[in-house]
């Protein structure tokens, strides 16, 4: 993926590919190894993922708080700026079915108790 100076349009992009349906999302997911914790503890599959992409060390993402519907991703930069990107539906959707307990093969906390 081509790199952008503007993180939260290179960002955008990187979630919009991954698909147009929450199952295709979590495809991508499970295609690259991207497991993660459910109700927006750090880090989420998702989040994972975009910073395989795109972490060059200056920025922090985060969904959101528990309890709050995941509809944007915060960037958190180093210098205290932060910008918000909404997240294309099919992410949201891969989110809150995840939180909701869908998708329990991605979710490390299942894995340490299984372990």
């Amino acid at each position: 993926m081509p790199q952008d100076k503007n993180p939260a349009d290179q960002l955008t992009r990187i979630l919009a590919a991954m698909g147009t349906t929450a199952d295709r999302v979590a495809e991508v997911l499970r295609a690259n190894g991207c497991r993660g914790f459910r109700t927006g503890n750090f880090p989420s599959p998702v989040i994972r993922y975009a910073y395989r992409w795109f972490d060059d060390g200056n920025l922090v993402l985060v969904y959101s708080a528990q309890g709050w519907k995941p509809d944007r991703l915060y960037l958190y930069r180093l210098d205290g700026r932060r910008e918000e990107v909404l997240l294309p539906a099919a992410v949201a959707e891969f989110l809150a079915l995840f939180d909701g307990g869908v998708y329990s093969d991605l979710d490390l906390a299942l894995g340490r108790a299984s372990a």
